[in-house]
């Protein structure tokens, strides 16, 4: 046996050296080739993360989740979590309800620290909850279960104070509420040149070029420099800005409402009709888009049309409601549907009583159908809101009219006359201050020729209702009638 195993140990050596050497040499550990990928998407995303705003934060989400597909770090996930919560908070801050960002920011929960971060994900549902579709921004009602756990006051990071602020911006006691404007005056002096203060703070037109330059997808910023020009009858830039805006941020419905206002005000019903569209297509309920939509619908005598948009917002929304009824009553009394329009009034008078509107065409309503008292009363009530109102004066004579009440009929065509000579003048004045601007902005000059037309319309309308009152009022003639008569027919000052 001994000289046995001399002989085999010599075989195994054999055998062990051949297996070395098909091995090859010994495994080096292998070059982390993602490392370098995973620390490039990490810096592109810090790069996008630091313009603190919404595209910055989209962009930066995606970088984040691609480094963290290729490697699992503690510090890429607690990164992405608070982009999501950021998306999330800015998002609701412009009234878009989209939980997506927060139910990504769950599922990440399990893998990262509770704390801060389940407070941070609990005050953007608290945030998210109270918002409120109509116009009064946030209808905030207390939100007691961040009232159990409080966030940390935290002022030396920018994120942790923002994020402290929207805290105690949903714990609506008087004391928080005082700490909050306290809060936000040190946020301002510690941190108000920041993106993230956009809605905190107004900015001069330089500001807002010089944060646009250096910030060319700050869509915010784009919206706020928007509402400006908008403001200043600069059409054309809102315009442009409006447009900047929603391409940095498709979700940014309210860039496409903005738009559509400005079309809507100028009478290019058709545009603002796809501006409302495109919010609809972003927020299928959104109720200024929809009502928007439906008053497009009628403006460009789609009645039908505007009736089907109508009675969707009424069944599916709880806003304007009154409006909506009075549309349904104008679209019902321009096709000659007098018990319609009354049902769609009354309708509307339990929402909106005091409407001149609505009054005004209740009044027409009975006075078409033969009854000048009540008519009479609607009409009155036009004129305690709206005491200059020449149509109103007008039919209101008409009422008297009917009623056989001359005297009465003469003292309100007198001051009917007197206000259409006041309207002419101050369309005549509002045309020529129209005629210096309107080369700056085409918008303006559409505008402007679109006025023009209605002046021309407007003269039109009231030469044939008040025509017909120099036979009825021979002796004495209604003081002014003639004059005004002969302003009506001419040519306005300036063609």
């Amino acid at each position: 046996m001994k000289n046995f195993g001399q002989r085999v140990f010599p075989w195994w050596i054999a055998v062990f050296c051949l297996l070395v050497s098909c091995a090859g040499p010994a495994p080096k550990p292998k070059l982390d080739i993602d490392a370098a990928q995973v620390s490039q998407l990490r810096q592109q995303g810090d790069a996008e993360f630091a313009k603190m705003h919404w595209r910055g934060w989209k962009n930066a989400a995606g970088y984040y989740q691609e480094a963290l597909s290729k490697r699992d770090e503690a510090e890429l996930r607690q990164r992405l979590f608070g982009v999501y919560i950021l998306l999330s908070l800015r998002e609701s801050e412009l009234q878009y309800r989209n939980d997506s960002w927060l139910l990504l920011a769950e599922g990440l929960l399990p893998r990262v620290p509770p704390e801060p971060f389940l407070v941070y994900l609990a005050v953007a549902r608290e945030k998210m909850r109270n918002i409120s579709l109509p116009r009064s921004g946030y209808s905030l009602s207390g939100a007691p279960e961040l009232e159990k756990k409080p966030l940390p006051r935290e002022t030396g990071s920018l994120l942790s104070h923002y994020l402290y602020l929207q805290f105690l911006r949903l714990i609506t006691t008087r004391d928080t509420t005082e700490k909050y404007i306290r809060e936000e005056k040190d946020f301002l002096s510690l941190h108000g040149d920041s993106n993230l203060s956009v809605f905190m703070r107004l900015y001069t037109p330089q500001e807002k070029d010089e944060k646009l330059a250096a910030f060319p997808d700050f869509a915010e910023m784009y919206m706020l420099r928007g509402d400006g020009h908008s403001s200043g009858k600069k059409y054309q830039a809102a315009l442009a800005d409006y447009q900047r805006a929603a391409e940095s941020m498709p979700v940014l419905y309210k860039a496409r409402n903005a738009m559509a206002a400005i079309c809507y005000s100028l009478e290019e019903y058709a545009q603002a009709l796809l501006y409302y569209g495109q919010s609809l297509e972003i927020v299928p309920l959104e109720p200024t888009a929809l009502f928007g939509r439906a008053i497009c619908l009628s403006e460009l005598r789609r009645y039908d049309e505007s009736d089907r948009a109508l009675h969707v917002m009424i069944e599916k929304q709880s806003f304007y409601h009154g409006e909506a009824n009075y549309y349904l009553a104008k679209n019902c009394y321009y096709r000659n549907r007098p018990e319609e329009t009354r049902s769609y009034l009354n309708l509307a008078a339990a929402y909106i009583p005091d409407s001149p509107e609505l009054n005004m065409l209740s009044g027409l309503l009975y006075l078409d159908r033969g009854q000048p008292g009540p008519a009479a009363i609607d009409f009155r009530k036009v004129l305690e809101q709206q005491p200059q109102q020449a149509e109103a004066w007008y039919f209101l004579g008409q009422a008297a009219l009917q009623k056989k009440k001359f005297r009465e009929a003469r003292s309100h065509f007198q001051s009917a006359i007197e206000n259409f000579r006041r309207e002419l003048g101050e369309f005549d004045a509002k045309l020529a201050e129209m005629k210096i601007k309107e080369e700056s902005d085409p918008y303006q000059r559409n505008y402007y020729l679109k006025r023009q037309r209605q002046r021309s319309a407007y003269a039109r309308e009231a030469i044939e209702r008040l025509a017909p009152l120099r036979q009825i009022f021979k002796k004495p003639p209604l003081p002014g009638l003639r004059e005004l008569l002969i302003d009506l027919s001419a040519s306005p000052p300036g063609q």
